[in-house]
Order: C-alpha cells, then structure tokens, then sequence
C-alpha cells in the first residue's frame, strides 16, 4: 500500500500562489524515485495516482493535514476552488473510488459544510465532540482521566472523558432534533 502524506500548512507557507502545482511537483519528486521514468508525471495527480493502481495494483492511503488552511488564509476565490477542485479529484472522482484506500483529513473546520462545494460529502466526520469510535487511538483514555481527576481532585463530569461526552451529546441530540445526530447519539449510548 503507498501512503501519500500532505502538510497542507508547510506547502502554502511558501506557495501561496503555486500550490497545487507544487503539491504535484512534491509528490512527483517521491514517485520518480521508486517508478523513475515509467510514468507521465504531466498528468493531473489523481490520474497519475490511478496509473500506478492500474500497473501496479498498488491502492493508496492519503493523509491531508490541516486540510482548511487554504480556505481559512486565503481571499483568492478562484484559489479555493481549485483547491477543493483538487481534493474533490483525489477522494471523489471515479479514479479515486479504485485506488483510494483510505484518506485521513485533519482541520479546524468542518469538512461536509463547505460553501457551495460538495466535495467532501463522502466521508465520516470525528470531531473533538464526536470522536467516540477513535478515542482509543488517541488523547486520554477514560481510565487515564478517572486517574488524572482522583490525583488532582477534579471533578469527573468536568472533564473530558467518553460517557460524559455521550450523554451530553445525546441530551443536545434530542434537544435539536437532527435526525442524524439523534442515530448517531442513540448508537453511542448503546455502547456504553
């Protein structure tokens, strides 16, 4: 499996006005190391990327972090919607449904609630809110923050742990009456 890793952040630092084109040249760089001069690195990205799943049987894990950057620093319009351009190619065009893997996105701001793009209406959404079904891979566990609260006398309904999180956001769930996060809440208490 080949893993492409993208730190959204670092490349805009310095191109601000060639990202895309940038982004291609880095990721080109890494390929023409392993495949050297088999591939026709002038394609898009994403069909390059499916070039090499059709030679190669080779599917691909994209992470993106700091996916929002562009659109949190950037006024240029046209930029922005190259970008999600871009990213819409690369997790939902039709190449992208045989060699995408899996896509892993970090970002302050939420993914599916995009302006008018729609170019992330496909994936599943954690939250620092709604993060449940991955918390064990990250941060603190429950047992960690009982641990913590006992050593520092705090109280455990303060502080940031799975049951509380649910049953508050079962409690908001109801409350709005959002379909979605109702299913998604009820589903989450039944864990507990």
């Amino acid at each position: 499996m080949g893993v492409i890793h993208l730190d959204i952040s670092s490349v805009w630092d310095f191109h601000k006005e060639d990202l895309i084109e940038s982004i291609h040249e880095r990721v080109c760089d890494d390929f023409r190391k392993i495949y050297g001069a088999s591939l026709d690195y002038d394609k898009d990205l994403y069909l390059l990327i499916h070039e090499i799943f059709s030679v190669t049987g080779i599917s691909f894990v994209i992470i993106i972090d700091e996916w929002d950057c562009v659109i949190r620093n950037s006024t240029d319009k046209e930029l922005v919607h190259k970008y999600l351009q871009f990213l819409h190619s690369l997790f939902k065009s039709e190449e992208s449904k045989s060699f995408l893997a899996l896509g892993y996105i970090t970002g302050i701001l939420p993914i599916k609630k995009m302006k008018d793009e729609s170019a992330f209406n496909n994936v599943e959404e954690f939250t620092m809110l709604n993060s449940w079904l991955i918390a064990e891979y990250f941060g603190f566990t429950e047992e960690e923050v009982r641990a913590l609260c006992i050593e520092y006398d705090a109280d455990r309904k303060k502080a940031f742990i799975p049951n509380y999180e649910v049953e508050t956001a079962f409690e908001a769930a109801l409350q709005t009456g959002e379909e979605k996060e109702i299913r998604m809440a009820i589903k989450a208490k039944e864990k507990l």
